[in-house]
C-alpha cells in the first residue's frame, strides 16, 4: 500500500514538473514568436495543432513501432527477472495508463514543439557566439555538413525536407538538439532504450510534419501503453505463480 501511495505521488509530483515547463516554454517561446513571427520560419506557432492528413492512416501506419514494443519488452521481461512487489494489477495498469497518456500528451507538446520551435530561435544565437560574428561559424558548419547528414542516412532519407533544409540550416539542428534533449531522458533505462529513444523521437517528427501533432501523441501514447502493460501482466504473474507455489 505504501508503495503505491509512494508511486501516485511520485506521478503527480513529476506531472507538475512537466506542467510547469510546458507554461514557461509555451510563454517564451510564444511571446518571442508574437513579436518576431520570421524567427520560426517557415513554420508557424501553431502550425502543427491540426490534422494535416488522415488521423488513423497515420496511427495505422506505426504498427510497425507497436510490433517493436511488444516484441523487444517481451523478450526483455523473458530474459530478466521481473521486479516483485505487492502492487496490484489493476493499480500497475492505470499507473502505466496514466503515464502513456502523459507521455504522449506532455512529450510530444515538449520535445516536438516548443523545444523545436525554441531551437530554431535560440541556435543561430548560440552559433553567433561561438564565432558567428567572426565568420567562424562552427554550430552551423557542425550540423550542416556532419549531424544533419548523418541523421538523414539513418533516417532513409524520410525527413530530409527538413534536415537538409533550404530555409536555413537551424531547421534540421533543431530537429537533432531537440530530439538529442528527448533521447537523453531515457539514459536511465539503458543503452537500447536510449538508442530506441532517439529513432522513435526522429519518427514522431516525421508524422508531426506529415499529420500534425494529434497522431503523434495518441502514437507516443499506444507505444508506451504496450510497454507499460506488459510490464504490468508479466508482474502480475509472477506474483501469481509464487503464490501458488507457496
Amino acid at each position: 500500500m505504501q508503495d503505491s501511495s509512494r508511486q501516485v505521488k511520485k506521478q503527480k509530483e513529476n506531472t507538475l514538473i512537466w506542467a510547469k515547463l510546458i507554461v514557461r516554454s509555451f510563454l517564451v517561446v510564444g511571446a518571442l514568436v508574437l513579436f518576431w513571427p520570421a524567427l520560426i520560419e517557415p513554420f508557424k506557432f501553431f502550425e502543427f495543432w491540426g490534422v494535416k492528413d488522415n488521423f488513423w492512416e497515420a496511427v495505422i501506419g506505426a504498427w510497425p513501432w507497436y510490433l517493436w514494443a511488444f516484441g523487444a519488452t517481451t523478450v526483455i521481461l523473458v530474459k530478466t527477472e521481473v521486479e516483485k512487489n505487492s502492487e496490484s494489477f489493476s493499480h500497475k495498469f492505470f499507473i502505466g495508463l496514466f503515464r502513456s497518456v502523459k507521455a504522449g500528451v506532455v512529450e510530444e507538446i515538449v520535445f516536438r514543439w516548443l523545444f523545436f520551435l525554441g531551437a530554431i530561435i535560440v541556435l543561430p544565437v548560440i552559433n553567433w557566439l561561438l564565432g558567428g560574428f567572426i565568420g567562424l561559424e562552427l554550430l552551423r558548419w557542425l550540423h550542416q555538413y556532419i549531424m544533419c547528414p548523418i541523421a538523414n542516412f539513418f533516417t532513409f532519407g524520410y525527413l530530409e525536407t527538413y534536415l537538409m533544409s533550404s530555409s536555413g540550416w537551424q531547421v534540421g539542428a533543431a530537429i537533432i538538439v531537440s530530439n538529442n534533449l528527448f533521447r537523453d531522458g531515457h539514459t536511465r533505462l539503458g543503452p537500447l532504450a536510449f538508442i530506441n529513444a532517439w529513432f522513435f523521437g526522429m519518427y514522431m517528427y516525421w508524422v508531426v510534419f506529415r499529420y500534425g501533432i494529434f497522431p503523434a501523441m495518441f502514437i507516443h501514447f499506444l507505444y508506451d501503453f504496450i510497454i507499460f502493460t506488459l510490464n504490468a501482466v508479466a508482474s502480475s504473474f509472477v506474483i501469481s505463480r509464487r503464490r501458488i507455489k507457496a
